[in-house]
C-alpha cells in the first residue's frame, strides 16, 4: 500500500479553496474530519463501532471495529474511493468481526458521497448509502 504524502492538504485549501463538489460537502469539510459510522448497509452499528479520519495527505484511516486500518483517498468532484485498505489482524469477539469485516467490505465499495445534515453518506455506484457517518465528539 502506498500511504506517502501527496501534499494534498495544501492544495486542496489553496486551489480548490471551499468549493463545494456536486455532493453537497466541500472537500475541505472531510479533511481532518473524525467520523463514527452510525449505520452499515442500513444497520445500525454495536459498539465499538468503526470509526474514519481523512487526512490532508490523501489518506484515511480508523478502527474497523476490532482493528486499525488505513487506505489510500482517491476524491474527484463528487466521488471518493478508498484503495488498497490494509488493517492489523487481530481477533475479537465474532460479532465484533462480523461488523469489521461489513464495513471493510462497505468501505471498499464507496464511489461517492453526499451530506444529509450533519451526518455524511458514503455510496456505492448503484447510489447505495453503504455507511453513515456521524461527526466523531
Amino acid at each position: 500500500m502506498n500511504l506517502r504524502g501527496l501534499g494534498f492538504g495544501a492544495m486542496l485549501l489553496a486551489a480548490a479553496g471551499c468549493a463545494s463538489s456536486s455532493s453537497g460537502v466541500r472537500e475541505d469539510e472531510l479533511v481532518r474530519r473524525a467520523w463514527i459510522v452510525e449505520r452499515i448497509d442500513d444497520v445500525a452499528t454495536a459498539t465499538p463501532a468503526p470509526t474514519l479520519t481523512f487526512d490532508s495527505e490523501r489518506r484515511v484511516s480508523g478502527r474497523a471495529s476490532c482493528n486499525q486500518y488505513a487506505g489510500t483517498l482517491q476524491l474527484g468532484a463528487g466521488t471518493m474511493h478508498v484503495v488498497e485498505p490494509v488493517s492489523t489482524r487481530m481477533a475479537c469477539e465474532p460479532a465484533v468481526m462480523t461488523q469489521e469485516r461489513q464495513f471493510l467490505v462497505a468501505l471498499q465499495a464507496i464511489r461517492t458521497y453526499r451530506r444529509d445534515g450533519d451526518r455524511l453518506l458514503l455510496l456505492d455506484e448503484a447510489g447505495r448509502t453503504r455507511l453513515r457517518l456521524a461527526p466523531r465528539p
